[in-house]
């Protein structure tokens, strides 16, 4: 008489059972190990949600300006980095015509003294 022995060429359901249950609360406990709960963004996806969509422009100043209030900027360098953050109500077309940028529209009066944007 041969004597069968516990796995017999075959995994029992409760052997089974045990080892899905150890995966389980592994994969659960595997980020708190690594410091972070789980739901919360890992680093690697936070960088691919930053990520420019579009092309993107470098620019490198080698200086800080003097100032960044367009009402106080005196000097060239100033004012260059100026026209790279704030955008003017009114702009310049080709011939020189006005178009609106930041403004929606504009009237002259009459005497040509006001201009309302």
């Amino acid at each position: 008489m041969s004597k069968k022995s516990a796995f017999d060429g075959q995994l029992t359901p409760m052997a089974i059972t045990a080892a899905l249950v150890l995966i389980i609360v592994g994969a659960l406990a595997s980020p708190r190990v690594a410091g972070r709960r789980p739901g919360q963004p890992t680093a690697e996806s936070v960088r691919s949600d930053l990520q420019p969509r579009g092309p993107q422009v470098f620019r490198y100043y080698s200086e800080q300006p003097g100032t960044l209030d367009p009402a106080l900027a005196s000097d060239a360098y100033s004012s260059i980095v100026i026209a790279q953050i704030f955008s003017p109500l009114v702009g310049l077309a080709s011939d020189l015509e006005p178009v609106p940028q930041v403004a929606e529209s504009w009237t002259i009066s009459r005497d040509v003294s006001i201009a309302w944007l």
